[in-house]
Order: C-alpha cells, then sequence, then structure tokens
C-alpha cells in the first residue's frame, strides 16, 4: 500500500490486529498513514479497496476467495509458524504423538464464562497435552496464532480470539460454545475452506440473570461433562474408550 487512512483508530500499531497483520506481510513499508481529517473531509481514490463483509463479518453468503491458501501461508511464514497438519483424529489414550487441547473459558470478561469448564480440562487430560489460557488479550498476536497452529483440539467460549481461527492447522477441530450457538466465524470464511472443521454448540437452559447487555450471547454458562464427551465421540474426535 502506498496510503493508507485509518479511521476511527487512534493509530495503526502492533496493538491493533489488522494493523499487526499487516505489518507482518510487509503491507505498511514506506506507507503514508492518513489521520488528520475529520467527519467534512473528502477523500478521493484512484484506487480503493473495500472489504466484501461487513459490521462483523456478515456477508452475503459463503464464497471462494482465490489465492486465499497462499495467504495463509504467507500468513503462517510472517508468524513463523511451522506448515503442519494436526494430528489425525479419532483421539485415544496413549497416541504416539499426544495430541494438544486448547481452551478458553472468557472468565478475564466476566461475560460468556464457561462456569464448569474445569471438569472437562481434567478429564481431556487423560487424552491431551491441555493448555487453558485465561486472557487472549494479555498475549501478542505471535503467541496467540502459535497456541491457534498448535492445537489438535480447541474448546472455547465464544469471542473475538476465533479470529485466529485462520491460524488452525489443517485438520483441527474447533468447538465455539455459547447460550444461543451462534458463531460469526462461519460468516467470514468457513473454516472448512482451509481444513479445519468448526462446531458451534448451543448450550440449552441458559440464564439472563446477570447479564448487562440484555444479550442472551452475554450470558454464563454451564455444560456437563457428559454433553461434552459425547459430541467429541459423534463427531469422531475421541474414540468411545477414550
Amino acid at each position: 500500500y502506498q496510503r493508507v487512512v485509518i479511521h476511527q483508530l487512534p493509530r495503526c500499531d502492533d496493538s491493533f490486529y489488522i494493523c499487526n497483520v499487516l505489518r507482518r506481510l510487509g503491507a505498511f513499508r514506506g506507507v503514508e498513514f492518513v489521520t488528520d481529517m475529520d467527519h467534512d473531509t473528502l477523500l478521493c481514490f484512484e484506487h480503493l479497496i473495500v472489504a466484501r463483509s461487513g459490521y462483523y463479518g456478515r456477508s452475503s453468503g459463503q464464497r471462494e476467495i482465490p489465492g486465499f491458501n497462499d495467504f495463509r501461508q504467507a500468513l503462517f511464514r510472517a508468524y513463523e509458524l511451522p506448515l503442519k497438519h494436526a494430528v489425525k483424529a479419532p483421539f485415544r489414550v496413549g497416541m504416539d504423538t499426544k495430541p494438544k487441547a486448547l481452551f478458553y473459558r472468557h472468565a478475564s470478561t466476566k461475560r460468556r464464562v464457561w462456569l464448569d469448564a474445569k471438569p472437562v480440562m481434567e478429564a481431556m487430560a487423560h487424552v491431551f497435552s491441555v493448555t487453558d489460557v485465561y486472557d487472549f488479550g494479555k498475549l501478542s498476536l505471535r503467541d496467540q496464532a502459535r497456541h491457534f497452529h498448535e492445537a489438535d483440539l480447541l474448546l472455547m467460549a465464544h469471542g473475538a480470539q476465533f479470529a485466529n481461527v485462520i491460524f488452525c492447522s489443517r485438520g483441527a477441530f474447533v468447538y465455539e460454545i455459547s447460550c444461543t450457538g451462534y458463531s460469526h466465524v462461519q460468516f467470514a470464511l468457513p473454516p472448512e475452506k482451509f481444513g479445519v472443521v468448526h462446531r458451534a454448540v448451543h448450550v440449552p437452559g441458559c440464564s439472563m440473570q446477570g447479564v448487562e447487555s440484555g444479550d442472551m450471547l452475554d450470558a454464563n454458562f454451564s455444560i456437563p461433562l457428559v454433553h461434552i464427551v459425547t459430541r467429541l465421540v459423534e463427531d469422531g474426535v475421541i474414540e468411545r474408550a477414550s
């Protein structure tokens, strides 16, 4: 890019996700940043690149993006990630290569909290090497990318951290859990397009008590261990005997 217009962001440094990615890809070398404008400023462009997805990634439907896998590989190189496949499922106790499971309870935000994730993590530890991230916002984007890339199974409360699903290894299983079963991962580019299995999991019986936003998506939730295990067995992620 020759010139970048920054709208609503005070700057475009590595603390902002898209700026971090574009810098890593070398898109901002020698760039002039346009920031000193108000609502009455008229901008004229010879060429303008506009995202085809709208707010929160909602789009008119699933689509093919030419060169997307090449872009993913460029991302992996930029963040120094190896090009690898996930460990082949179904997973079981005593595998030669112990698969990795990544958990995120969303506890740091006090909303959308997976309240009873601990017993699930303890059970999964018999089969997986388990990592529990408390706050993705405290990690660098490179560390977030590494966590997603190394995981063979991801079990997480719905949240913005799912932007990192683009870093997942081919063959990984991703479970996005919430009280509504909503997911904007699927609106942008379904992970199946790059070999990642994604499931949006609806948790029934959630309560609106204490939900200040009035949005059921922000409700904290509990989901019995048996429901998680049953779902993983049905999806071919783990063997029943495990």
